[in-house]
């Protein structure tokens, strides 16, 4: 590169002066007097293809050699084609483009420059010491003995179609290839070991082909990848080696299939978030977290393999809007399965819930789930949980105290709820528009049912046809029972008939309505209470409840044909058979209970 000296006489300068700026075809310098160097801080034109950077400067007899070059020294340099770099430059802060990635095709570095290099005139940056690239071109061809690649070495280039690595590069750094749209394939070497955060994001790789010999991959590496209309998804391998995988990793990515490495503990957050072409996945016995939205939005994923029985918890959201899959495995080692973790699984109609479950979320909502088990363990059954399903029956163990919001509202096929003595509290809106419930007798323990917590807004026919309220409720959330349909006023339908309230005190609220079809069974001494209180007082009849009445017992601690059955008179009846039954179990317990 031929010299170019610049003679600025000393009187220009002004005397006190530290530093002198300087403006020479398009390239701003700013020159130190008091450690004698000068650097590129920007530029002025923004269009131009080249920008020629001095060796040096002269200023009264003075040399003062270029040395360094500003990070974002060219911002904007939109048209920039070529990059020379002097001998005398041994500092460059990189990234040196922020915004409008220059269509760079040529990188040259001063043969004599004792820092950098652009050996074998291969366009490309390379730091000597390290033999790590910093900075890339469209035409670049990385030379053997690079370890390396920089951050945003390769960012934006939107030339930059294909790439070979070769076998000496263990490292690629945070956003090395970032945004580059056109560049569909890259040969990774067979030495790589690191892949860092982004450095894929928004590039055009249609194919994913890892090597064996890598052990991390950073958050969000291949965010968004693929994307261009000439990309057909494919399986991703994942090598054996890898221990770390980021979160988002493969975020929006159009893959098929996957297999995670053994080496891995966690699915970490949206690793596979929005891969909508992934139909099959397998994860090994080795995982033990499932991490929040880590498949949210896989619409396509229908098999899910997990191996072994280490898996202890599935995340937030971790399989939300997964609307291909018609059921998982959940092996008995998971303890935790969180809110969301099904959400909108729309063909889902089975999972198994282990029994050693300590705590589900509002998981299932609006799934296509017909069965449950919940565990013995379960304390809580969590607002949505199961709302919005297909659920035929459930069971509640006597280990849970409390029934959430809407945690089973708009369940259109559930029929039958057995709930155990344990249970204290029933949340608003808990049972609603479950047009098929047929009847509710509620546990001995219950304290507590919420506002609308049975009512039926949907249907002008509501079937239900039994409801008792145990003794010990102390709170009754208004419209608790209600029918009332927005649309067909006058063509309401409700074979609600009998209600048999326990509670001796009536309850100061609204909770059922068209009372004067029913009839209200209540304690004998109770029943003036009733018929004086403002909100009971409407009911067609309210009577005391009678002997076999007062022993009604909800079947929710046993099936409905365990045990010897009798009739009140004493003797043998079916099961199945309709009407109060007085039951004999194995334990030597007995019971009265109805059978609807």
């Amino acid at each position: 590169m031929p010299k170019i000296f610049i003679i600025i006489l000393l009187m220009l300068l002004p005397i006190a002066s530290r530093s002198q700026t300087v403006e020479w075809e398009g390239v701003v310098y700013e020159i130190d007097t008091t450690i004698g160097e000068a650097k590129v801080v920007k530029v002025t034109n923004h269009e131009q293809k080249e920008y020629p950077i001095q060796e040096s400067f002269v200023l009264g007899g003075r040399t003062y050699p270029v040395t360094s070059i500003s990070t974002g020294a060219f911002w904007y340099c939109y048209e920039m084609e070529s990059l020379a770099i002097p001998k005398y430059v041994v500092n460059i802060e990189l990234p040196l483009f922020y915004y409008f990635y220059p269509p760079l095709s040529s990188i040259e570095v001063a043969p004599e420059n004792p820092k950098y290099n652009s050996r074998n005139g291969c366009n490309a940056l390379i730091e000597t010491s390290t033999n790590t690239l910093l900075l890339g071109s469209n035409n670049t061809i990385i030379p053997q003995n690079v370890t390396s690649i920089a951050q945003y070495a390769f960012a934006g280039l939107k030339g930059l179609k294909s790439f070979s690595l070769p076998n000496t590069v263990t490292r690629i750094e945070e956003y090395a290839f970032v945004a580059t749209r056109n560049l569909t394939d890259v040969r990774f070497s067979d030495s790589l070991m690191f892949i860092g955060d982004f450095a894929f994001y928004n590039s055009g790789l249609t194919t994913i082909k890892l090597p064996n010999s890598l052990r991390h991959i950073g958050d969000f590496a291949f965010l968004f990848c693929g994307d261009s209309p000439s990309y057909f998804p494919g399986p991703l391998t994942l090598p054996d080696s890898m221990d770390y995988m980021g979160r988002g990793a493969f975020w929006n990515s159009k893959i098929s299939s996957a297999v995670i490495p053994r080496n891995l503990k966690s699915i970490r957050e949206g690793t596979f978030f929005n891969c909508k072409f992934l139909t099959t996945i397998t994860i090994p016995e080795t995982v033990t977290n499932i991490a929040d939205s880590a498949f949210w939005g896989c619409e396509s994923l229908s098999d899910i393999n997990i191996q072994g029985s280490s898996l202890q918890r599935i995340g937030h959201s971790a399989f939300k809007d997964c609307e291909s899959l018609s059921s998982i495995n959940v092996p008995n080692s998971v303890k935790e399965i969180c809110d969301s973790a099904f959400l909108r699984c729309r063909s889902l109609s089975y999972v198994n819930i282990p029994p050693t479950l300590s705590f589900l979320g509002s998981a299932f909502k609006s799934s296509h789930i017909r069965s449950v088990n919940l565990p013995p363990n379960l304390t809580e059954i969590r607002d949505e949980t199961f709302s919005y399903t297909g659920l035929e029956s459930v069971i509640i163990p006597n280990s849970v105290k409390r029934i959430g919001k809407s945690a089973f509202a708009y369940c259109w096929k559930l029929d039958s709820i057995k709930f155990s003595n344990g249970l204290e509290s029933i949340g608003d809106n808990a049972f609603a528009n479950n047009s098929k419930l047929t009847s509710v007798i509620l546990p001995n323990s219950l304290k507590t049912i919420g506002y609308r917590a049975f009512s039926n807004d949907e249907d002008s026919h509501r079937i239900l046809k039994t409801v008792v309220i145990p003794a010990g409720v102390e709170e009754i959330g208004s419209g608790a029972f209600s029918h009332i349909n927005r649309w067909h006023y006058s063509s309401l339908v409700d074979d609600l008939k009998d209600i048999y309230c326990h509670v001796v005190t009536p309850i100061d609220s609204y909770v059922f309505n068209w009372q004067s079809e029913k009839t209200l069974h209540v304690p004998a001494q109770s029943v003036k209470l009733y018929r004086n209180h403002v909100y009971w007082n409407q009911f067609k009849e309210i009577v005391p409840l009678t002997g076999e009445e007062l022993g009604i017992s909800p079947t929710t601690m046993r099936e409905p044909d365990d045990g010897i059955h009798y009739s009140l008179s004493g003797s043998h009846i079916s099961p199945n058979s309709k009407g109060i039954h007085v039951v004999r179990y194995d334990d030597g317990t007995v019971r009265k209970v109805i059978n609807r």
